[in-house]
């Protein structure tokens, strides 16, 4: 998926809030789960990944996109790794694979979100499964006392072709097989729901596509986040 540049972000829930402001628009719409601060509060999420998370020109920047909305419901700190068009077995902007991009993972993060691409799709299936053992791998071992959660990518059709489910397939067998939590969006993030998801381009999420985004993983953020090994 092209689009957007290489961005790390650390902020803290402050800094967000102060950049909206200072921004003129009004925050981004929170995710309906109620969170419990006492438990997740001052933890670090790590998001990983694309444009998909990166974000790209069909949203309105940083507080509106799904890793920033997550951190603000559950009042964590940020760390957004991201390259555009990136993939586990694709180089992305800056020929970065995701490889490259988990060995900026701070060692203290206390949840690691890594978003599938769909920039993979084109990949045999034994190069996709060998680059994401060897990225998930990785992530494990630069923040061994995290909760790494692994995602498929988000998709524009509730149907999407055999390179897609193939990059989903690849993934999680990988995922699996490392004992990692894998999260499986093909079919319905950005296709059900609201109308308004999917930007002018087609292919990337609007402000309301990071609100839906942030809805279905605030949840499964927060249970890692209380889990965190210490």
């Amino acid at each position: 998926m092209g689009g957007g540049v290489r961005r790390r972000i650390l902020a803290l829930l402050a800094g967000l809030l102060l950049v909206a402001a200072i921004a003129g628009c009004a925050p981004a719409p929170a995710p309906r789960h109620t969170p419990a601060p006492t438990d997740t509060s001052g933890k670090l999420l790590v998001a990983v990944g694309n444009s998909f998370v990166g974000g790209s020109a069909m949203d309105s920047g940083t507080v509106r996109r799904w890793p920033a909305l997550i951190a603000r419901a559950l009042d964590m700190n940020l760390d957004v790794i991201s390259a555009g068009a990136s993939g586990y077995a694709d180089p992305g902007d800056g020929d970065l694979t995701y490889r490259d991009l988990v060995r900026e993972i701070p060692a203290d993060a206390d949840v690691v979100v890594i978003m599938g691409s769909d920039d993979d799709a084109p990949h045999p299936v034994a190069d996709i499964e060998r680059d994401a053992r060897s990225a998930l791998e990785e992530a494990i071992e630069r923040a061994p006392h995290a909760a790494i959660i692994v995602t498929s990518t988000p998709w524009v059709v509730k149907d999407p072709d055999q390179g897609i489910r193939n990059t989903r397939d690849a993934v999680r067998a990988v995922a699996d097989e490392l004992g990692l939590e894998y999260i499986d969006g093909l079919g319905t993030w950005l296709v059900t729901g609201p109308p308004g998801q999917i930007g002018s381009d087609g292919l990337h999420p609007t402000d309301l596509g990071h609100a839906e985004l942030a809805r279905a993983l605030t949840g499964p953020v927060e249970a890692a986040a209380e889990h965190a090994k210490p």
